[in-house]
């Protein structure tokens, strides 16, 4: 089954990943893709609905070694307007930054900036958050 990770289902990348005990191995990453600055790796958006993997593939290889290409989709499959794609290096990268922002593509303006995703929410544990506005108060102690 692991090796099912990372695979394209119905245009999808379906995530599959080992059972862990979190008590046991804090450490252990969930989530797959770097929530980092990724220097070699493009951020597009802007794209038009209609534009296809093979069709962005064709632009990008034009400014260096396209490694991975992922349209984003939502979970109908349909397209977001967006795309990642992950050169061979930095430079094409930057290259590729430089000369492609800006561009447009089926009369769509596209933005393409070096790929730096947004950090990831842990979500709080439930006995740890407060309620607004201060500790609730029991009913029976209103105007004591």
């Amino acid at each position: 089954a692991l090796e099912m990770d990372r695979k394209s289902v119905e245009g999808r990348p379906m995530f599959v990943s080992p059972c862990v005990d979190k008590s046991k191995n804090p450490d252990f990453k969930v989530f797959r893709y770097s929530t980092s600055l990724e220097k070699h790796k493009l951020f597009i958006s802007g794209l038009p609905f209609s534009c296809t993997k093979e069709e962005l593939e064709e632009i990008c290889k034009a400014h260096g070694t396209v490694k991975d290409l992922r349209l984003v989709t939502n979970r109908a499959g349909k397209p977001k307007g967006l795309a990642y794609v992950e050169y061979e290096n930095e430079s094409q990268a930057s290259q590729a930054v430089m000369k492609m922002d800006g561009m447009t593509i089926k009369e769509n303006i596209i933005k393409v900036a070096i790929s730096n995703p947004p950090q990831r929410k842990v979500p709080e544990k439930p006995e740890t958050r407060k309620a607004p506005g201060g500790p609730m108060l029991l009913p029976q102690t209103y105007g004591a």
